[in-house]
């Protein structure tokens, strides 16, 4: 079984957290974080 390298994301969702501070956009970032991991899986595992 794959593991996401979640630490990659983390650092760069809390950046880009930070630069847009808007809830709007966090929540997008995170909602294409979610589908790029799926994808991760799928493709890599």
């Amino acid at each position: 079984m794959c593991e996401f390298p979640h630490f990659i994301f983390s650092q760069k969702h809390t950046t880009q957290t930070y630069e847009n501070n808007t809830k709007k956009l966090t929540i997008h970032f995170t909602k294409d974080i979610e589908v790029f991991k799926k994808l991760y899986l799928t493709l890599v595992c």
